[in-house]
C-alpha cells in the first residue's frame, strides 16, 4: 500500500484523498489527479517522477487543474479515451447537489471542456471502467446503491444495490475488479 502526499509548493505537505491515479503506457508515465477537499474543494493534477507503486510514500508537486470550475469538485476518474483521441476527466460538481460531469481534453492535465452531464441524481464516488471491452461510468449514491451510466453520453442504464452490515447510509464508492478465476472473469465490486 502505498501513500500519496501532495505538495502545492508552498510548504506545506498534504494528504488529499479521493484522488485517481493513471498509467500511460506509451509514454511510462503516471498522472494524479486529487481533490483538496478541507480546502478549496477543487481538483489539482500532479506527476510521478517514478512507479508509485515502488515507494510506500510518494510525494506529488500539484497544480490547479484547467477545467470548468464552480469551486466546489471532487472524485475524479480520468481515462484516456483511444477511440475519440481526447483524455476524459468524470467528476462530481456542485450545482445545488453534486452532479456527474465528464469534460475532455487533449492533455491528460487540461485545459477541460464539459462535453456531458448527469443531472438524475446527486453522487459522489465517480469512476469510469471498462468492462468486457466497453467503457461505463459507475457512481455512488448515498443510500447504499450505485447508478450505472454509459460512456460518455452519461444515459442511465440501472441501478445496483450493495448488500450492508449496519444499518448506517454511506456514500457508496464502487470500483469493479475484474478476477480471473478457473479460466472465467468475473467482477467484484469494492466500496466501503
Amino acid at each position: 500500500v502505498s501513500t500519496v502526499i501532495s505538495d502545492k509548493g508552498d510548504g506545506v505537505k498534504r494528504q488529499y484523498y479521493a484522488s485517481d491515479i493513471c498509467y500511460n503506457p506509451n509514454t511510462d508515465e503516471w498522472y494524479y489527479i486529487t481533490t483538496s477537499h478541507g480546502e478549496d474543494h477543487k481538483l489539482y493534477y500532479g506527476q510521478f517522477e517514478e512507479d508509485p507503486r515502488n515507494n510506500k510514500i510518494n510525494e506529488v508537486k500539484v497544480s490547479l487543474l484547467e477545467y470548468p470550475s464552480v469551486s466546489n469538485e471532487e472524485d475524479a476518474s480520468l481515462i484516456y479515451d483511444e477511440q475519440s483521441g481526447k483524455w476524459r476527466l468524470a467528476y462530481c460538481k456542485n450545482r445545488g447537489g453534486y452532479q456527474l460531469q465528464i469534460s475532455e481534453s487533449d492533455s491528460w492535465n487540461g485545459p477541460y471542456t464539459e462535453i456531458y452531464t448527469y443531472e438524475q441524481t446527486s453522487c459522489t464516488g465517480i469512476m469510469i471502467q471498462k468492462i468486457y471491452g466497453k467503457y461505463w461510468v459507475f457512481t455512488g449514491r448515498g443510500n447504499d446503491s450505485y447508478d450505472v451510466l454509459t460512456y460518455p453520453e452519461l444515459e442511465f442504464v440501472g441501478n445496483l444495490q450493495q448488500d450492508r452490515t449496519t444499518g448506517n447510509s454511506y456514500n457508496v464508492w464502487p470500483v469493479m475488479l475484474p478476477l480471473n478465476i478457473d479460466g472465467e472473469t468475473k467482477y467484484f465490486m469494492l466500496s466501503f
